[in-house]
């Protein structure tokens, strides 16, 4: 049965399909022709008339074309807007979106119609017509459909949202296009809709709500691709603060290295303005990487001589945490700074767990200027640390030269003269203070230095330096400290040449020659030489006590043997002979045949 219902209706059908063919190649020859008004009437004929064919579509496409052409829209929208809703499924479709909103778009633009524009925009309308007729607007400048735009950027495949971006970027400079193309700045879009958003807002980079809008992008969890395109976009507008503060969000320690080197090296001359300093500082109080550190270090070594570099480069220096590299940098752009208090962050570096690559410039920075009580105080400081390397402490002290007329200057001299100190250290503070050993702290530093348990080299060196002040009591007593027993004799021959002229009119001078003198366990030269010189000024009780001690050196001499005394015997023998005649003829006498 049902076959033979089919089969009663194929006749039909094909009375139906063949009027509706023949209608619509005379409809499309009349457009070929340019015959509009004729091609109206036969579309329209066949879509009343002949609906349910196969070119019914094609026919109500054709309409709105041919209505299109003869400039009545309103039609023309009418006959498209029928595709659409009829036909859904019609290859037609996507075209007749695009003729109506283009149609209305230009409707739009002129004022022709603004009801129109409202009805597609209505709740009544599609989703489809509301969002193409937008699309459409807003190519021509027109944002009527501002919400729609705003939901289509929301809801919309990226690929649409790529092509409204495209759509908006030429009218960046109006604000209702810049606020939809923000809502592009959401981590919800992809990569490609977010990147070519911020190439399209790079004109308007300095406009306070896209500025903060990157702002945001760069403190959240971005890609690191979309991060550094916000930066390189941001990057010509750093003349506005605004600008600078965003930016700087790229140093967050949320951020990868890649982004906050880009944001060091962008900010660049700017790192010190007070709305980026505060992050920069953050790169030194927290961690982060040496590389990040040094590429912001570099960036403000043209601004050492800005005040506000200061803060910034102690916490280089500072960090317990920061590499040595990192370190000495900071060092060595605060050393190279014409200003004191930028200078004075190089001395957070001066501390024994800080590496001597970095100690060393740290301290020759100390050598600027001169007669700093900062910086010798800071060298005070540095020497009574131990496990300080000698390496240091020598450019230390090269450094103190500098500041010798300091109070501090005596101070760091006696903590550099102290014999858990190398020789070298305490022969090089020696050398500095000698030009200054006039005044009497520093004499009394280096006197210091006449310990027992020094080397002899450096007790040497003392008595140098303080033999050239021997007319001060203090330098005398300190001298004469070292005519006794624990001191080498060449310490004591030195100390005697130093003391030699006082000896007749300085009486502490001379007790202490007379000690040495009597003293058995002093050398037998130093004893002769101290008797030698004390006969000039002896009285009889003297001369006697000379006259002892020079036999006894004789006799102590003789029983150790002639062979290596013999000209010491000679001399306590003259000796002898001057401050006893007889004394020393009955000596000779005995001695005599042990000479001979």
């Amino acid at each position: 049965m049902t076959r033979l219902l089919l089969i009663g209706w194929f006749p039909v059908l094909l009375t139906l399909q063949e009027p509706a063919r023949t209608l619509y190649l005379e409809g499309r020859e009349h457009l070929l022709e340019e015959r509009y008004e004729q091609a109206t009437e036969v579309f329209r004929r066949l879509v009343s008339e002949l609906g349910d064919s196969e070119e019914a579509d094609d026919a109500q496409y054709y309409l709105g074309y041919a209505y299109e052409q003869l400039g009545r829209d309103a039609e023309a929208i009418e006959a498209f807007s029928s595709v659409i809703e009829r036909w859904p499924d019609s290859v037609r479709v996507e075209s007749a979106r695009e003729h109506r909103a283009e149609l209305v778009a230009r409707r739009g633009r002129n004022d022709l119609s603004r009801e129109v524009i409202d009805d597609i925009f209505g709740t009544a309308s599609s989703w489809e017509l509301k969002r193409d007729t937008a699309f459409a607007l807003a190519r021509q400048g027109n944002l009527a459909g501002r919400d729609v735009l705003e939901e289509a950027m929301e809801r919309e495949s990226s690929s649409r949202q790529i092509e409204l971006i495209r759509i908006l970027a030429p009218h960046v400079s109006n604000p209702e296009a810049r606020n939809i193309l923000i809502l592009a700045l959401d981590r919800s879009r992809s990569t490609s809709v977010t990147l070519r958003a911020l190439k399209a807002l790079e004109p308007a980079s300095a406009q306070e709500e896209v500025t903060a809008a990157f702002e945001r992008l760069l403190a959240s969890g971005f890609s690191t691709s979309v991060k550094l395109e916000a930066i390189r976009t941001l990057s010509p507008r750093l003349d506005v603060a605004s600008v600078r503060r965003a930016v700087s969000r790229g140093l967050d320690p949320g951020n990868s290295s890649s982004v906050q080197l880009l944001a060091c090296s962008t900010l660049g001359r700017h790192l010190l303005a007070p709305e980026v300093r505060p992050a920069v500082l953050r790169v030194f109080q927290e961690s982060y990487s040496s590389s990040v550190q040094l590429r912001c270090l570099e960036s403000l070594a043209p601004m050492r001589n800005d005040l506000a570099a200061a803060e910034i480069l102690l916490q280089a220096v500072a960090g317990a945490n920061h590499a040595s590299a990192v370190k000495l940098r900071a060092v060595q752009i605060a050393a190279s700074s014409t200003e004191p208090q930028v200078r004075a962050a190089a001395r957070a570096a001066l501390h024994r767990e800080v590496s001597t690559s970095v100690q060393i410039p740290a301290v020759q920075a100390l050598a600027e200027g001169r007669n700093d009580p900062g910086a010798a105080r800071a060298l005070e400081d540095l020497f009574a640390q131990d496990g300080i390397s000698t390496s240091v402490l020598l450019v230390a002290l090269e450094s103190l030269a500098h500041h010798m007329e300091t109070d501090a200057a005596p101070r760091a001299l006696e903590r550099a003269l102290t014999p858990e100190n190398s020789t070298s250290v305490q022969l090089k503070a020696i050398d500095v203070a000698a030009p200054y050993i006039a005044r009497a702290p520093i004499r009394a530093a280096v006197s210091g230095a006449l310990r027992s348990d020094n080397s002899t080299s450096v007790l040497l060196k003392a008595v140098q330096a303080l033999g050239r002040q021997s007319a001060h009591e203090d330098v005398r007593v300190a001298l004469a400290a070292t005519l006794s027993d624990g001191y080498s004799t060449s310490v004591v021959l030195a100390s005697m040449a130093a003391l030699d002229e006082y000896v007749d009119t300085d009486e502490a001078t001379k007790r202490a020659f007379i000690r040495l003198m009597e003293d058995e366990q002093m050398s037998y030269t130093a004893r002769v030489r101290a008797g030698r010189r004390l006969l000039s000024s002896a009285d009889a009780r003297l001369r006697e006590r000379i006259a002892d001690a020079m036999e006894d050196v004789v006799v102590r001499a003789r029983r150790q043997g002639i062979s290596g005394h013999r000209e010491l015997i000679e001399e306590a023998l003259d000796v002898l002979e001057a401050a006893d005649p007889a004394r020393w003829e009955s000596l000779r006498g005995r001695s005599g045949a042990l000479l001979g």
